[in-house]
């Protein structure tokens, strides 16, 4: 019986440390521009201060049409951004925005980055599309201190650019230290750049003539282990092997030899 609680204990554990959960949190890009105090919270995290700028470089959808969510998917938790970035028509948006943890147990240390667009795989397609993030430490001016560089595209291997004629869908990267001595990074706060473009290259050609889009970005962070969670695993880990060793001294017991009187 006591097996069958602490097995349960540890699935429960595994399953909510684990499984894909999408929160509540979500809002459209033009709420949160038009609001300096809007802000969107996922678990400790809350990400706040969005702008966006296209710097006339290309279209992308209207800023009402964007959906954004807060997420957490494999342990970490971060946004969703949902929209019709093409095709048939070039995109840039940069987005930027501030993410903090209120957890001081629960450091920011590294981040995914993730993207839906259909692989290009045709040699004569000449489009591409791509998401780049770039993360900073806070305060972000002056000093302008980047601890994450994350990348997704896709491009035909005839058309080489930011991935090099690759197909990149997914990007990790832990938090490193640029400007001081190497190492890692463990973060309160950071400043994000999302740089989101399609068919955006030094070729002139048609966007219509490209398959070249977006529809999902997912950008989320991992934490530090909290102290209470990874106690709590190896309590769990604990009473396991317990219950794993105690036939063994059972059988011992049960075999050793009475003396006799």
């Amino acid at each position: 019986m006591r097996k069958t609680v602490f097995a349960g204990l540890a699935l429960l554990l595994v399953l909510s440390t684990f499984s894909p959960i999408v929160q509540a949190d979500q809002t459209t890009l033009e709420a949160l521009l038009a609001d300096p105090t809007a802000s969107i919270s996922v678990g400790s995290l809350t990400f706040n201060h969005f702008t966006l700028d296209t710097f006339g470089l290309g279209q992308g959808p209207s800023p009402s049409d964007v959906t954004v969510g807060g997420i957490a998917l494999n342990g970490e938790s971060g946004l969703q951004f949902t929209g019709q970035y093409g095709p048939g028509f070039r995109v840039f948006n940069l987005m930027t925005f501030d993410v903090s943890t209120a957890d001081s147990s629960a450091l920011l240390d590294d981040a995914t980055l993730a993207f839906d667009a259909p692989p290009i795989l045709n040699p004569d397609d000449p489009g591409q599309a791509s998401v780049e993030s770039l993360i900073y430490r806070q305060p972000f001016f002056p000093r302008f201190d980047t601890v994450g560089h994350l990348l997704v595209c896709t491009e035909a291997p005839t058309n080489p650019g930011l991935c090099q004629g690759q197909n990149k869908l997914v990007d990790h990267a832990p938090f490193m230290e640029q400007l001081g001595p190497p190492g890692l990074v463990e973060l309160s706060s950071a400043h994000v750049q999302l740089e989101i473009s399609v068919d955006l290259s030094t070729l002139v050609f048609d966007p219509a003539d490209s398959i070249a889009k977006i529809g999902q970005v997912d950008l989320t962070f991992s934490q530090v282990p909290e102290p209470a969670t990874f106690m709590l695993l190896m309590t769990v880990l604990t009473a396991l092997a317990w219950q794993r060793r105690r036939p063994f001294y059972k059988r011992r017991s049960q075999n050793r030899p009475v003396n006799a009187a």
